[in-house]
């Protein structure tokens, strides 16, 4: 018998961690989506623009536009213009965002410890640059394409 294939493997891990996030995402009310919006504008240092959330999240602007006005009308984020260039929005959670993210971050936490069980810290550090790898290379060859 052979060996599973390299992306088979990362998919079933996907599909795995998704079904243990989600009955979190649903009870908070977010979608993956809306929790990686909110997760990236939380770590991101204040005060946060939406060209930089574009960029990070790899979308368009006018993507990321749209997603951030249906955010900010289900009481999700608040925008408020910059005092220097009004054209500039800053970017903040709301009480209640940061409510939700702090529920789904301890569970992202759970299914980390319960995945990684009986590994080291060598291992589990291993892991992730190699992840890190995989994801910068496609992204890579991705945006080689896109253009």
């Amino acid at each position: 018998m052979s060996q599973p294939r390299l992306v088979g493997l990362i998919a079933t891990i996907h599909e795995l961690q998704a079904a243990f996030l989600e009955p979190v995402l649903r009870q908070e009310g977010l979608t993956w989506s809306l929790f990686q919006l909110l997760s990236l504008v939380n770590s991101s240092p204040s005060p946060v623009h939406q060209a930089q959330i574009a960029e990070e999240l790899g979308i368009t602007p006018a993507s990321l536009s749209e997603a951030l006005d249906a955010a900010s009308r289900k009481g999700w984020i608040e925008r408020t213009s910059e005092p220097s260039d009004r054209r500039k929005k800053s970017i903040a959670l709301t009480p209640k965002a940061e409510s939700a993210l702090a529920q789904v971050l301890a569970a992202t936490e759970q299914c980390e410890r319960i995945a990684t069980v009986g590994f080291t810290a060598s291992e589990r550090s291993q892991l992730a640059q190699a992840l890190r790898r995989i994801s910068r290379q496609l992204g890579s060859v991705l945006e080689e394409k896109s253009t």
